[in-house]
Formats: C-alpha cells, sequence, structure tokens
C-alpha cells in the first residue's frame, strides 16, 4: 500500500475496501464501500 492509498477495515478486522490510488470523488467512493459493507 502506498502513500496514497488507503484501507477500509470492519470491526472484526476483516478487509472491506482497498483503494492503492486516491479516487477522484473521495467522499462517493467512501459511501459505495460504507453501502457496500453494510448491504444485506
Amino acid at each position: 500500500m502506498g502513500e496514497d492509498g488507503a484501507v477500509l477495515v470492519r470491526p472484526d478486522g476483516y478487509v472491506a475496501r482497498r483503494a492503492e490510488e486516491p479516487p477522484s470523488d473521495p467522499a462517493a467512493a467512501l459511501r459505495h464501500a460504507v453501502n457496500a459493507v453494510l448491504r444485506p
């Protein structure tokens, strides 16, 4: 993971999402990742 990367980790330690490069719209990318994790 580079300096510009990001990882979204659930409380149970599961890596929910990784990004090697920053997205063009960080807020939208975070919303999408959180929605994907919370989707039943």
